[in-house]
């Protein structure tokens, strides 16, 4: 056997190739509730009093890495990155019935996520469908100062 056969092979069988990725996001897609950016944008225009405050009713969480975190994010998003949120979403939001809001760049790692969170016993998780990226493309604002990543 040659190099490039062994390559060749490697590649062809390997699970991005097999699309397992791929499926498993359509396998968990129809078990996570998705909001829309527009019907998102518009609640807190609506109801800006359960983002902000010593009343949140809605905590909204940027899931993405440290970096994406200090470009840019969504009003009232706090930073947990996908790594940690399973370790401290009881000491953010010890209410398993309180609205969870998490978004990435695309909505693909904040629906893991949201299944995730699922699994923990929460029951109002949502995701952004389409991430923030969604969110620019309605040309909504975003904040970005940088802010202490937790």
């Amino acid at each position: 056997m040659n190099a490039l056969w062994i390559a060749r092979r490697s590649f062809t069988s390997s699970p991005a190739r097999l699309g397992l990725y791929k499926d498993f996001l359509a396998q968990v897609k129809p078990t996570v509730p998705a909001v829309a950016a527009k019907a998102f944008n518009a609640k807190m225009i609506e109801q800006p009093d359960r983002f902000w405050g010593d009343n949140v009713s809605v905590h909204i969480f940027d899931v993405r890495e440290p970096y994406e975190w200090n470009e840019e994010r969504l009003p009232y998003a706090n930073y947990t990155g996908r790594g940690k949120l399973e370790g401290m979403i009881e000491s953010l939001v010890p209410d398993a019935s309180a609205d969870i809001l998490l978004y990435c760049s695309n909505g693909n790692r904040s629906m893991l996520a949201a299944e995730s969170l699922q699994q923990l016993g929460y029951k109002n998780v949502k995701f952004l469908s389409g991430g923030i990226g969604a969110w620019k493309k309605e040309h909504f604002g975003t904040h970005r100062n940088i802010r202490e990543v937790v």
